[in-house]
């Protein structure tokens, strides 16, 4: 198998399964670990995928910032992305969010569902903070959609971001302020230096909606790179209301770098598709689940 096979098929894997291991794809494939390694390498760069330890998982970034992966050019060749044309997608809601962004919504509807019950706790007026993941991108779309019933001169919502792919579908909206650290823009896509998280350290937000790599009821919530655990760790301390959205790809999974315990929040919401025995865990423990059936503010 060529590289751009084992790359293409890396990738059919990472928007399916939500994330991927080395040693896996390397038994799976039939290749060395340092083949996938380079792939990995190579598609990183390629602005594809974010490496973790031992694997990756996806971009957080809408298609058109990436540029799609065309099925006969190599990764290295590929054409040069339209940076701005996701912006003017975000005016036709989610319906242009699930054209650009394959991982906002997925096929099982699980980010859409999660991002409807983020929405039903923002109020009017609220500020929040808000990062690249992708439920937290199709909230973007969700919040675009209600500011754009705002009459001339309204401010809806107040967002504080470091990730420049929410920035621009949230700024499409004259009723939506948004507020975008400043900073190094990593290879993940969001901003992740000193400055950015002394920027977020300096701003009192009503809500602070996490979403991330890992969330258990005994290691809390996590994240793989250490440097975005810093940042979402404060961005928490500085929210009076404090929410934890978990896919079905990250509750029970322990990433690297711990970002809060679990008892921290003040609500977690989940996502249709956990499975009931992992609820059932973290409703042993205590924790203040709002339910898929159950949908709507938990305060």
């Amino acid at each position: 198998m060529f590289a751009e096979e084992r790359q293409r098929l890396i990738l059919s894997l990472l928007q399916r399964e939500g994330r991927v291991r080395a040693r896996e794809l390397a038994k799976s494939i039939g290749v060395s670990i340092d083949s996938i390694r380079r792939d990995l390498a190579v598609l990183e760069e390629a602005g594809r995928l974010r490496r973790t330890h031992g694997g990756a998982v996806p971009l957080a970034l809408p298609q058109p910032l990436l540029d799609g992966l065309d099925r006969h050019e190599p990764v290295r060749e590929r054409a040069p992305a339209a940076p701005f044309a996701y912006a003017a997608t975000a005016r036709e809601g989610t319906a242009g969010l699930a054209k650009t962004n394959p991982f906002a919504l997925a096929a099982d509807g699980d980010f859409k569902e999660l991002a409807a019950a983020a929405s039903a706790c923002i109020e009017r007026g609220d500020r929040l903070f808000i990062g690249g993941h992708p439920v937290h991108l199709t909230l973007a779309g969700l919040l675009v959609e209600r500011a754009a019933q705002a009459t001339d001169g309204d401010r809806m919502f107040e967002v504080v971001t470091h990730a420049p792919a929410a920035a621009l579908m949230l700024a499409s909206s004259p009723a939506i302020r948004v507020w975008l650290c400043g900073g190094c823009l990593s290879a993940g896509g969001v901003v992740l230096d000193a400055s950015a998280t002394d920027f977020v350290r300096a701003r009192r937000v009503d809500l602070c909606l996490w979403a991330g790599d890992g969330f258990s009821s005994t290691y809390g919530a996590s994240m793989e790179r250490p440097e975005e655990a810093d940042l979402w760790r404060v961005a928490l301390q500085s929210a009076r209301t404090r929410i934890a959205l978990c896919d079905r790809r990250i509750v029970g999974h322990e990433a690297f770098a711990k970002v809060a315990d679990a008892s921290e929040f003040d609500a977690v919401l989940l996502d249709p598709a956990v499975p009931p025995d992992q609820r059932r865990q973290l409703e042993s423990a205590g924790l203040p689940l709002v339910a898929p059936d159950g949908f709507g503010p938990p305060l």
